[in-house]
């Protein structure tokens, strides 16, 4: 396990603020500690400094995940720490499923993510069901939750939302704080923050330590790449229907 005083006196030694041998001062540590956190905050957002798409299964409550025009109860679900759904706040969701508890043998079955536009577009958003067909999910930030949005509204308590989402780095609370990192995120993360810290310090960074900090970024980020599904643009489909590969033609009509 590392902890951030570890990465911080590395990071410090790295960019000359240190020298070998020195202690870091309180004000270093605090200083470096807010520096850490705000590179690991930039990562969040970069889909390649994202180690883990984690999988994670929440119960849903009868009439809850609408808009909460009805009544308060049936508005959308808080997710994130203290939230209805009790995690870590997701800065994006990469894929739905519904699981089904009602049978002898439950089952998961995928759901759509809905857009802006396609949320807008729905008549009765509380219009309820015994199952779900798309969520919508909104990254909104107060409190430190965003909110999410079922369609239709579920009408009973059998069925659970599942979310496939990616999980970042968490910060760190003190320079005491320690935890196990991915391979090739330590390194990546303090060369990173000893290039924020000599900007800070108005320290002497070379062209070697910046090709340096680009190598093991990238290094850390080529391990997380992930297989996905091959895509294909709605557009080009739209108007032709389906292509059959048996009978090299498309079927059905996809227009108005």
């Amino acid at each position: 396990m590392i902890s951030a005083r570890d990465i911080l006196t590395d990071a410090y030694l790295i960019n000359g603020v240190l020298a070998a041998g020195e202690i870091m001062d309180a004000t270093q540590g605090q200083q470096g500690l807010s520096v850490l956190n705000q590179v690991l905050d930039q990562w969040s957002l970069m889909p390649l400094t994202i180690p883990v798409t984690a999988r994670e299964v929440f119960p849903l409550v009868a009439g809850k995940g609408g808009t909460g025009v009805s009544t308060p109860t049936s508005g959308p679900y808080t997710i994130g720490p203290g939230g209805d759904f009790d995690t870590s706040r997701p800065t994006s969701i990469t894929s739905v499923g519904l699981y089904d508890t009602s049978t002898s043998q439950p089952f998961e079955i995928t759901r759509a993510l809905y857009t802006n536009d396609a949320y807008a577009s729905i008549v009765q958003k509380d219009l309820q069901s015994s199952y779900f067909t798309g969520l919508y999910f909104q990254t909104t930030f107060a409190g430190g939750l965003a909110t999410i949005q079922l369609w239709p509204v579920p009408s009973g308590n059998t069925t659970s939302v599942v979310l496939y989402r990616p999980v970042q780095l968490r910060t760190f609370t003190s320079l005491t704080d320690a935890y196990d990192f991915p391979p090739g995120a330590q390194p990546a993360l303090t060369y990173e923050a000893s290039k924020w810290l000599a900007i800070r310090y108005r320290a002497p960074w070379s062209d070697d330590l910046d090709k340096a900090c680009r190598r093991f970024l990238s290094i850390y980020q080529r391990a997380n790449t992930i297989m996905v599904d091959l895509g294909l643009d709605p557009a080009l489909t739209a108007q032709a229907g389906v292509y059959n590969i048996l009978s090299d033609s498309p079927v059905g009509f996809g227009g108005r």
